[in-house]
């Protein structure tokens, strides 16, 4: 079945067969619940007997198809769109049955307690409606996973099956942890409001948060356990998918916890300036980012301690570094971004009470919440920032990798981006205020904006600088152990002819690494001497690699370095797959290529620029045109606001 027919069917079979389902829940819930039915029960009846109607007949002509070119053809039955039909579907019936085992047990729950009637999820159904989602959806699961099943025991090659199932269990961990987070959230706020309000406690956040935790932990324990015990695989244990799983929960949880805490410190500290709190109305005030902070920092410590302990399981150095990088420099950028905000907080804070703005609650407020980003943000950034920068810094060969590291290129032209858009579109509003308040016009709360843009530039000029001075000191130290490393990469030109081609690969070696030693050598003046037998890397044409003299063929059964083969025109030779380019050009690749065996580098060959290459430049270029026409016309728009 080709891949755009597969695509068809199983689609089409995925719509067709929730239609389905709605349809027989529908009417389920129709014929045993018709008394309790608001509204008309026979439209209702109508629409689901309509909805059966159209939609099974799709879904049989579509699945049955499917499922016989599946079991004809082996590799059809090993596709990913089929894994990914399979497992979707699966998981598209679980979650209902979760949701409604959730429901039953949380309006179990309020009965037996007999508090107020206000069910977490499930409002406006009934027991009836809720076993009757739970049954149809319970017999699709059953249909499903016995298919899949099969697919897993008939012996056909399951990689792509290995990967859909992958996802699927951390889609299910994801799910579950959400439901456990959500649960011990309600439980908190639960908590956390009763020394406000005892008389008036909302207890069913209690219950809330009970029914959450007995669905969600022991699906998250079973879900996550199963994928712990999978990594006895080494497909499981190396996949990548496991490693953006631990760095998405890992950032999440420190992502929302550093929110919650800028909230919880501001909270603090605006009691303590005079904010006229009662202990219960303090408490009810953090409350809520409190239960939000307890559980996330749950989830972030943990992933973060097994992302720690999968890193160093790594045997590979240089892609453990890498990834320890990535995890450091995010840490970094949220530290940045909450130190920036909380300095530029702070100094608005002081131009408003430099201006004589009444000090109040709401500049008490912005005070606290100015000082808490401030004192959260700054020690991230540095508890992060300062390993890398003192990396980056090194001599060793760590340090050179730390520079050149994409990661960490990433990370500072990104705050250098940041930062210029924010100084023009600041300076921009500050010209466009000071040149309209000089030519005239009535400029409403001059005095305070100007300011508050001339701080907004301050703020970001220091950071732009600061990182500005990160770049060009990367870039001088990256030179100094580039220019080492060339200095120790001897080069040796070997030449049959007149001294034309070593002349021109001399020439572009110079112009590409100035501090690499290179000898030439004619071989009409016989083999290379001792002195230059160091050499790392030998070039020569393609007619002297082919057809050398004895003793050069004698010499070089000997050598033991890099040879780099120049493929320029021979007579009755033809190189297949590679193209004619003139002896400038290929000198110039050449010279490229030993940059980069000097340098430690893989090696890279650049195609030649053709027609669709200069069209895809100029389309290129177009489109960044636009971009960038696109940004003046929004920073235009904001100093005419």
């Amino acid at each position: 079945m080709q891949t755009v027919r597969r695509l068809y069917f199983y689609a089409v079979a995925v719509v067709s067969l929730e239609i389905v389902i709605w349809g027989v829940i529908g009417l389920g819930r129709t014929l045993l619940t018709i008394n309790q039915v608001v509204g008309s029960p026979t439209s209702q009846l109508a629409g689901s007997l309509a909805l059966i109607m159209v939609g099974l007949p799709v879904f049989l002509i579509h699945w049955i198809t499917a499922q016989r070119e599946a079991l004809r053809d082996v590799e059809e039955r090993a596709t990913r769109i089929r894994a990914l039909y399979l497992y979707g579907v699966l998981m598209g019936m679980l979650i209902p049955i979760v949701q409604n085992v959730l429901a039953l047990i949380n309006r179990l729950l309020l009965v037996i307690t007999r508090l107020p009637w206000s069910p977490l999820v499930g409002q406006g159904q009934t027991w009836g409606d809720n076993l009757i989602a739970l049954a149809v959806n319970a017999g699709g699961v059953y249909y499903f996973w016995r298919i899949l099943s099969a697919d897993w025991q008939s012996g056909t090659p399951n990689s792509a099956r290995l990967e859909v199932r992958r996802l699927y269990r951390y889609l299910w961990v994801i799910y579950s942890l959400g439901i456990v987070v959500l649960g011990v959230q309600r439980l908190l706020r639960f908590i956390l409001f009763v020394p406000s309000q005892i008389a008036g406690t909302p207890s069913y956040l209690m219950i809330d948060g009970i029914a959450l935790l007995l669905v969600g932990t022991p699906l998250w324990v079973w879900t996550w356990q199963t994928i712990q015990h999978s990594l006895g695989q080494r497909s499981e244990r190396e996949s990548l998918l496991r490693l953006a799983f631990l760095y998405l929960m890992a950032l999440a949880g420190v992502g929302t916890v550093l929110s919650a805490s800028i909230l919880i410190l501001s909270d603090i500290l605006r009691w303590i300036l005079g904010e006229g709190w009662s202990v219960g109305q303090f408490v009810s005030a953090i409350s809520n980012p409190v239960s939000i902070a307890v559980p996330l920092g749950g989830v972030w410590g943990y992933y973060a301690r097994c992302l720690r302990i999968e890193l160093e399981a790594m045997p590979d150095h240089p892609r453990k570094a890498g990834f320890r990088r990535l995890y450091l420099y995010i840490l970094s950028a949220f530290g940045l971004v909450s130190t920036v905000i909380g300095m530029q907080q702070v100094l608005d804070y002081i131009i408003t009470v430099f201006i004589g703005q009444a000090v109040g609650s709401g500049l008490r407020g912005q005070l606290s919440m100015a000082i808490a980003t401030l004192v959260i943000g700054l020690p991230l950034w540095w508890a992060n920032w300062h390993p890398m920068q003192a990396e980056a810094r090194s001599r060793e060969d760590a340090g050179d990798h730390a520079r050149r590291s994409v990661i960490r290129k990433v990370y500072l032209y990104l705050a250098l981006f940041a930062g210029i858009i924010l100084v023009m579109s600041n300076g921009g509003q500050l010209i466009y205020n000071l040149v309209s308040r000089a030519l005239g016009s009535d400029i409403p709360d001059f005095l305070p904006n100007s300011l508050n843009w001339a701080q907004t530039l301050v703020v970001i000029a220091i950071w732009l600088g600061y990182h500005i001075r990160a770049l060009w000191a990367d870039g001088r130290l990256a030179g100094q152990a580039l220019a080492a490393r060339h200095a120790q990469y001897p080069v040796l030109i070997l030449d049959e002819g007149d001294g034309a081609f070593s002349e021109e690969i001399s020439l572009a070696l110079h112009r590409t690494v100035q501090e690499l030693p290179v000898a030439v050598k004619l071989v009409s003046q016989g083999i290379p001497g001792e002195d230059i037998t160091n050499a790392r890397a030998i070039v020569m044409s393609a007619s002297l690699a082919t057809r050398p003299p004895e003793a050069l063929r004698l010499w070089l059964e000997n050598y033991t370095g890099v040879y780099l083969i120049v493929p320029a025109s021979q007579e009755d030779w033809w190189w297949v797959g590679s193209t004619s380019r003139n002896l400038h050009d290929l000198a110039q690749q050449t010279a490229q290529t030993i940059r980069q065996l000097s340098e430690g580098q893989a090696v890279h060959v650049n195609p030649p620029t053709t027609a669709w290459s200069v069209a895809g430049y100029v389309f290129g270029g177009l489109f960044l045109v636009e971009l960038l026409g696109g940004v003046v016309l929004f920073l235009i728009t904001l100093a005419h606001r």
